[in-house]
């Protein structure tokens, strides 16, 4: 058997990379589009953290139609016309946080909807690096399926049961390669917080465009978000 020519494995090596490229874009890259739920300071006698909130995104998309034909020489071409339009994506997520010692958690987040979008999720590990009962800081490092995100938490307590906080972050995802959101976290009884952040991304690459218009511009997002801390 003769081998095949080399033209030929090229286009096919080609062909591949860019069904990858597609393939990472439209699924594996799918991440939940915000930080909740808030990083408040969490002691191994809390037990574990369950929760789930909603999200909101917004995004322009530009829509680019051919609505009439120049003469260019001897041919006619048709003259794109282009219109942005702000979208709303909404989003649903679950997770839980569970501290296993006065420095090290660990967690899970799944979420799915239009933003995401589809259904995402992965795991987190935190170590506080500054934590007291008033405050946290520290690096925490998530892995989902093919994609991957490093940030620095950080939340401080301003008024008793109110917290202020941010999770500024960089990664390998979908839904915006950088994030910077601040948020507020509400203490409701002894063992249950309400959560409500707003942030915006940073596009992977300006040159990439899906209809979900999270690599070809930047995003807004609202989120708002319940949990509650059970006991092991």
């Amino acid at each position: 058997m003769s081998p095949l020519p080399e033209s030929l494995w090229s286009r096919g090596g080609a062909l591949l990379t860019m069904l990858a490229i597609a393939a990472w874009l439209s699924v594996w890259a799918c991440a939940p589009p915000s930080t909740l739920p808030a990083p408040v300071p969490l002691g191994k006698a809390n037990g574990v953290e369950l929760g789930g909130g909603i999200a909101a995104s917004g995004a322009f998309i530009e829509d680019c139609r051919t609505t009439e034909s120049v003469e260019l020489g001897s041919e006619l071409v048709g003259e794109p016309s282009c219109e942005r339009t702000l979208v709303v994506f909404p989003d649903a997520a679950h997770w839980g946080v569970l501290p296993l010692n006065d420095q090290w958690a660990v967690g899970w987040q799944l979420g799915g909807g239009l933003g995401t979008p589809r259904i995402a999720g992965g795991a987190m590990a935190r170590l506080d690096l500054a934590k007291s009962e008033r405050h946290l800081v520290g690096p925490q490092l998530e892995l989902g399926f093919a994609w991957a995100a490093l940030g620095i938490p950080a939340s401080m307590q301003v008024k008793d049961k109110v917290w202020l906080y941010t999770h500024p972050s960089v990664g390998l995802r979908m839904s915006g390669m950088a994030r910077a959101p601040i948020g507020l976290a509400l203490d409701v009884g002894k063992r249950m917080r309400l959560d409500m952040e707003a942030g915006v991304t940073i596009p992977v690459s300006g040159g990439l465009h899906t209809r979900y218009d999270s690599v070809s511009s930047g995003r807004v997002w609202f989120g708002m978000g319940l949990s509650r801390r059970r006991r092991l």
